[in-house]
């Protein structure tokens, strides 16, 4: 049965590099795939031509591109019952909040309906008939599943999958648009962590049998080079926006007496304020700001430069896929109780702080991570490394595939 695919940016430059290396595998379970995406320009297609892949016109060209968004979300004769029951049914009107939601949702979704993307997959699925239909978030994209299902029927298999800002609904004004429409229409719900899937089980427990954990998984690139060396690296990588709180991480270091050199991945609209505030970097303390790389680089950098600890102090998260990179490499983690982030981050391979962290907290475990003895830096990279073979590696990708492809 054929594989259709549905991202938000894949397979585009720049955009969403782990699901390059879960594409890898999934092409050795399915002989025929196909790329439904909802941002990107054709000109930046990352993977090569192959008579096996197939790639859909991105239903718009850039993420940042609203105005369009706007008008193609409103000037269109799309039907829109399912939001419209919903908004009465669940009385969203009495939240501005979750207007605000459902306005977002009904925008993007007519945009998906009336595009030509939309319409050649119809006229595709109608042609070739049954087909295993994955969508990747749960939100977006995920949107337009019921009428899609309305204009197919039921002969396709409709999976979907939830990581963190596409799962946990307090993060969106404790509303996700069409979420138990969805959830009776798909055959199987999966979550990237134990906390997302006890987290979905509580809220919908009609649900509960579909919902399955299939981790994400990270390649092997081998261990990080030793770290006995004077130079004390700190690594963080993420996106520079508020909930992912950076400029906690250059507070507990301004508080470190230790000399350390903080290296952060990641762009976004807090770089300018987080250039000023690290201009006033202590003595001792070496600030780099890398920007945005691509993953590949990040990948190398670990593979040639010992690093000492990585650090994520989100406010929410699934389950980070940084975390598994650091993991992959034994890099020991200093990260939030948050999401599934405590299935990797323990005692053994870190410190796991509480969400609502005292900045002194943070600071002392740098100090004591980072001024271990050899022999204790050593078990936590061991430690480490046995969380990402256990519960992180590839072998999470097979298992999902082979079960996808045995059931379609």
């Amino acid at each position: 049965m054929k594989l259709i695919v549905f991202a938000g940016f894949f397979p585009y430059k720049n955009s969403e590099p782990f699901l390059v290396t879960e594409f890898k595998i999934a092409q050795t379970y399915f002989p025929s795939i196909s790329l439904f995406t909802l941002y990107g320009n054709q000109s930046d297609c990352i993977i090569n031509t192959n008579p096996q892949i197939t790639c859909y016109t991105p239903v718009l060209s850039s993420r940042k591109d609203k105005i369009k968004l706007f008008l193609k979300g409103i000037f269109n004769l799309t039907p829109i019952g399912f939001h419209v029951r919903e908004f009465i049914k669940k009385k969203i009107f009495l939240s501005y909040k979750k207007i605000y939601w459902w306005l977002v949702s009904i925008t993007l979704t007519r945009t998906v309906l009336s595009s030509l993307a939309y319409k050649k997959l119809v006229e595709d699925l109608k042609q070739s008939g049954p087909a295993t239909l994955y969508f990747y978030w749960g939100d977006n994209l995920c949107w337009i599943i019921p009428y899609l299902q309305k204009r197919l029927g039921k002969n396709s298999k409709i999976i979907i999958r939830l990581h963190g800002s596409d799962l946990y609904e307090s993060i969106k004004a404790d509303y996700a648009p069409l979420r138990t429409t969805i959830f009776e229409i798909v055959q199987t719900i999966y979550t990237v962590s134990e906390n997302g899937k006890n987290y979905l089980a509580n809220r919908y427990p009609l649900f509960s049998e579909k919902i399955h954990l299939s981790r994400l998984g990270v390649c092997d690139y081998g261990l990080n080079p030793s770290v006995n060396k004077k130079e004390k690296v700190v690594v963080s990588v993420s996106n520079l926006i508020p909930l992912k709180r950076v400029h906690l991480i250059f507070e507990a270091l301004q508080s470190s007496t230790t000399e350390i050199i903080w290296h952060h991945f990641g762009d976004g609209p807090l770089m300018p304020e987080m250039l000023k505030l690290t201009s006033q970097s202590r003595q001792g303390l070496q600030v780099n700001f890398h920007g945005y790389v691509k993953n590949e680089e990040i990948m190398n950098f670990y593979k040639n430069n010992p690093v000492n600890i990585f650090i994520n102090v989100s406010t929410s998260e699934g389950l980070p896929v940084s975390i598994m990179e650091a993991f992959s490499f034994g890099i020991p983690v200093i990260a939030t109780n948050v999401g599934g982030t405590s299935e990797l981050v323990n005692s053994k391979t870190g410190v796991l702080l509480n969400k609502n962290f005292a900045t002194d907290e943070l600071s002392t475990a740098i100090d004591q991570l980072i001024n271990a003895e050899s022999l204790v830096k050593e078990e936590y990279r061991k430690n480490a490394r046995a969380a990402y073979t256990e519960k992180v590696s590839l072998n999470n990708y097979r298992a999902f595939y082979s079960e996808l492809s045995q059931s379609s």
